[in-house]
């Protein structure tokens, strides 16, 4: 995940102080690929482990525990995560619009894949047939149902793109935000909502365009200018040095 200083600044700031940028860049990729290979491992197994989740029911106090990590991908568990912070939490509220647009972002291309490429859900798809028989069709756009839009996993893709933005603005919670993405994620195969592989998909492209924004790297020299604009009026008594690192405003001398 990408990770900042304690207090993260603009990116407008960040980017010109990196002396990694080339390197964040690769692993970002790497990290990407790595994931969506995954998604291509699990294909054999996809129905296989769907129908031992149908015929297995996860223990109550997992299942619960899933039902609740979901809400932490859905628009409106993340939107009162959001509001919380914009009022508790002065300092970053800054930076909150680049988290928005993470996610936002994500969930959008989550399902513009999903009018790209047809696939029936667990609980709608034959799980005793060829993984394959569960894609039904290319190009489906709108002439399809909810039952056949399981690829990739919108939840999953959102909540990974969260994640990432919270492992930002917060790097010491970064466990907690990303066991909390794979408990969500979780939550999709135990719901039998997605095949492992879609759940894997959507956490390659959360991942991608998640860290993309974060890191700036899918934003416009625009965006992130107006961000360093906010930051310095909202850190006004925070001067920022020409190097473009914040300095440390000096204490006034003990009376």
């Amino acid at each position: 995940m990408f990770i900042s200083p304690p207090q993260p600044y603009p990116v407008a700031h960040t980017q010109r102080l990196s002396d990694r940028n080339r390197e964040q860049r690769w692993q970002w990729v790497i990290t990407t690929v790595v994931l969506l290979v995954c998604g291509f491992f699990a294909l054999p197994h996809d129905l296989s482990l769907a129908q031992y989740l149908q015929a297995n029911s996860v223990p109550g106090a997992l299942q619960d525990v899933l039902e609740r990590a979901e809400t932490f991908a859905h628009g409106i568990g993340i939107t009162a995560i959001l509001i919380v912070l914009y009022v508790v939490d002065l300092s970053r509220r800054w930076a909150i619009p680049r988290v928005i647009l993470a996610a936002v972002s994500a969930g959008i291309a989550a399902n513009v894949i999903k009018l790209l490429i047809g696939r029936l859900r667990p609980h709608s798809a034959d799980i005793t047939a060829h993984f394959t028989d569960s894609f039904t069709t290319a190009l489906p756009f709108f002439s399809v149902g909810s039952a056949e839009r399981g690829c990739p996993s919108a939840h999953t893709t959102v909540v990974f793109a969260f994640a990432v933005g919270l492992c930002w603005l917060y790097p010491r919670g970064r466990m907690l935000f990303i066991g909390l993405a794979i408990l969500a994620a979780a939550q999709r195969l135990s719901a039998n909502a997605h095949f492992l592989s879609d759940v894997f998909w959507g956490a390659s492209l959360g991942y991608f365009v998640g860290r993309g924004v974060i890191a700036g790297w899918l934003t416009g020299m625009r965006f992130n200018t107006r961000e360093a604009e906010r930051y310095r009026k909202s850190n006004q008594s925070e001067p920022i040095l020409s190097s473009g690192i914040p300095a440390e405003t000096p204490r006034k001398a003990a009376a």
